[in-house]
């Protein structure tokens, strides 16, 4: 008896999953770990989280007991704050 094959479902499922572009991200009022990778934030949980301790990082709202997200403007906010990479060649 041969098996069914479930991969095609999942995929079908998980291409359904819409990624945000950072112009949609910057709309929303709070945002997630997820959504901050989608501004260009790469730090891991664990290094956010030692940014906040050092409050060098926009502190989350809770959501719930195990839910949390950040608020746009704080988050946008520290980013302009950033100084701007200059690669090599370019004019700073």
């Amino acid at each position: 008896m041969k098996k069914k094959h479930v991969a095609p479902m999942y995929r079908l499922r998980r291409e359904k999953k819409v990624l945000l572009t950072p112009e949609q991200v910057r709309v929303q009022l709070l945002l997630s770990f997820k959504d901050l990778r989608v501004l260009g934030i790469p730090y891991s949980r664990a290094h956010l989280y030692r940014l906040i301790r050092a409050d060098a990082f926009p502190r989350p709202v809770s959501l719930s007991e195990s839910r949390v997200a950040f608020r746009c403007e704080e988050v946008m906010a520290w980013i302009s704050e950033r100084r701007p990479v200059v690669f090599e060649g370019e004019a700073a």
